[in-house]
């Protein structure tokens, strides 16, 4: 057994918080957090040196191999300056999953996605068609 995570950086502590707010918008709950400014925190071997703060988010689920976490890593900007890229606007009639590196989680409610992006404002695209999408 082990640990299955995503692990997402932020140079900047307000992309850190817009990030945890986001993924906690889509039902994330926020497992664990560690901060090194903290005078209590230590640092175990599943944080990374260069993380200032982490933030664990997990999905709640009934089967915990069902369970996803997302680790929002704040790293100080001379260790993460290229983990953020401005990405010109999406071609709305291409699809996009081809277009930048991605990773993909499961769902067994799509529709609860989509009404949370929407209600967020999030641009976001269907596939392979708006009807019964299998993607988001």
């Amino acid at each position: 057994s082990g640990v299955s995570f995503v692990s997402l950086i932020a140079p900047t502590e307000e992309l850190f918080k817009t990030t945890i707010a986001f993924y906690k918008g889509l039902g994330f709950e926020e497992a664990f957090i560690y901060d090194r400014t903290l005078p209590h925190a230590k640092r175990e071997v599943d944080h990374c040196r260069s993380s200032e703060r982490e933030s664990w988010l997990q999905n709640q689920v009934s089967q915990p191999t069902d369970s996803v976490t997302i680790k929002i890593r704040h790293v100080h900007r001379r260790f993460g300056s290229g983990a953020v890229k401005d990405n010109a606007s999406p071609n709305y009639k291409e699809d996009w999953r081809g277009a930048t590196p991605s990773v993909a989680l499961y769902t067994s409610n799509v529709d609860e996605v989509i009404s949370r992006l929407r209600a967020k404002k999030v641009e976001y695209q269907l596939y392979p068609e708006k009807e019964n999408p299998v993607e988001v």
